[in-house]
């Protein structure tokens, strides 16, 4: 289904090949075909335009007009298809994936035994675990 909406347009007058926009879409939507950057599916480029500060000719340019749904799905299986696949959440959903931490004592952490006022810990006060 198409609809209208942000994605990214190469201009191939001022594109080098050098592929750096390549290494920056994390959506796999862009790939060296004939020395020139292309764009290979509208519905894997999501038009957050993470590219475009990486291109050194600026030859990448959102722009707004009526192209196929963004599909995460079909990008998934095209990251897994050409082996980028990191088991991120897509930037789009990253707020609703919590964050980790960094752990402060790396190799300290998680405990080799129960620690005393953790929650569910056997020593825990109820008022931190709610018994």
């Amino acid at each position: 289904m198409k609809t209208k909406r942000q994605i990214i347009e190469i201009d191939e007058d001022k594109c080098n090949g050098c592929g750096a926009c390549i290494i920056a879409c994390a959506e796999g939507a862009l790939e060296i075909i004939d020395g020139k950057a292309r764009l290979v599916g509208e519905v894997y480029c999501d038009g957050l335009g993470a590219c475009l500060g990486e291109c050194p000719e600026d030859a990448l340019h959102i722009v707004e007009r009526e192209v196929e749904e963004f599909d995460e799905v079909a990008v998934e299986h095209r990251l897994q298809e050409i082996g980028r696949d990191t088991g991120e959440p897509h930037p789009r959903n990253r707020k609703r994936w919590p964050a980790a931490a960094p752990v402060p004592w790396p190799g300290l952490w998680p405990p080799s035994r129960p620690l005393p006022g953790l929650p569910g810990s056997a020593s825990s006060p109820g008022w931190v675990t709610g018994r």
